[in-house]
């Protein structure tokens, strides 16, 4: 197997990645890419980092198909990957509209809303099935606090005779 090859200012960036960067996978790759230029082999790198060789192969690979980039633009994952979030951003909307009206105006019996409410109204709304997690994150997400009511019969105080004038019974 080959060596990597790297210039000693890579090599200086990547050491400054390890010292500095807040973001654990950008120091291990780094901290790989340096191990390979030092000879050691791919199946080693791969036995310490506990990823498979070809997650190793991979790391070299994209490496050097970017080298026209500056260094940490190389170690970073390309952006775009993963599911769009296109449910969450339609309840998002769909929530600041909600939260707008009062929910006597969808025939609901009530003042104020509650989760479960939000997620009948949304789901109904957009078509789709809606989670109570989702909900939860997407107020969240739009900084939207609440408390959920608490219905409670009111109570006479046990020392509410006094209150008034009188005497406690005994």
């Amino acid at each position: 197997m080959r060596k990597l090859k790297m210039s000693g200012h890579s090599k200086r960036q990547l050491r400054e990645v390890m010292r500095q960067s807040p973001d654990g996978r950008l120091v291990r790759r780094a901290q790989m890419l340096l191990w390979l230029t030092d000879g050691v082999s791919k199946a080693e790198v791969a036995s310490r980092m506990q990823v498979s060789r070809q997650a190793v192969y991979e790391l070299v690979w994209r490496f050097e198909q970017r080298h026209r980039l500056p260094v940490l633009e190389r170690l970073k994952d390309e952006g775009g990957r993963g599911r769009p979030a296109n449910l969450k951003n339609a309840v998002k909307d769909g929530l600041q509209i909600t939260l707008a009206t009062n929910p006597e105006t969808y025939g609901y019996r009530t003042t104020c809303w509650t989760v479960p409410m939000m997620k009948t109204q949304l789901a109904a709304g957009l078509k789709e099935k809606v989670s109570v997690d989702t909900i939860r994150r997407a107020l969240k997400d739009i900084n939207y606090s609440y408390k959920r009511p608490r219905f409670v019969l009111s109570r006479q105080s046990p020392t509410w005779r006094q209150a008034k004038g009188g005497f406690a019974q005994a």
